[in-house]
């Protein structure tokens, strides 16, 4: 395990420097592009398996078009605001890190990820369930079902 990959309150302030930075950027880059594809494989997975009903179908597109509306933002905040400007190197970015504006705008599109992310998640984990139910198996295999689609829940 890398010694950075530990909660921020965790690192001590001597390995705080622009390798840091550098890595939180590339890190903030993968963690959105994963973010997006896991999700959207799953929305997909859900218009291949329920997507016969055209209500269904538009929810499906609804939750899919959220995500990437969502974790597509993660490219252009994080080369705006975790980057140094064009012309400046990541010194200068070190050195400007105590600006409060910009923390301030990255603290708030954080907490908007994160609470449209746990609203995406019980979306995704809600939208089976009334298919699920209406399908007409025994007790034994819907509640089989359900156990495999609530999964979603760890």
């Amino acid at each position: 395990m890398h010694p950075f990959d530990r909660h921020i309150w965790d690192i001590p302030a001597c390995w705080l420097d622009t390798t840091y930075l550098k890595r939180v950027y590339a890190h903030t880059l993968l963690f959105g592009t994963v973010l997006l594809t896991s999700k959207a494989a799953i929305f997909c997975l859900y218009l291949e398996i329920f997507g016969r009903n055209r209500k269904t179908r538009r929810l499906i597109w609804a939750g899919l078009i959220c995500t990437v509306i969502l974790y597509s933002t993660f490219i252009p905040f994080a080369s705006v605001y975790d980057a140094p400007a064009a012309g400046t190197s990541w010194d200068q970015l070190f050195a400007q890190i105590a600006d409060l504006n910009r923390a301030h705008v990255i603290l708030y599109w954080s907490l908007g990820i994160g609470a449209g992310s746990i609203l995406l998640d019980t979306y995704i984990f809600i939208l089976p369930i009334p298919i699920l139910l209406k399908l007409h198996v025994s007790k034994v295999k819907r509640l089989q079902l359900l156990a495999v689609f609530g999964t979603a829940l760890l």
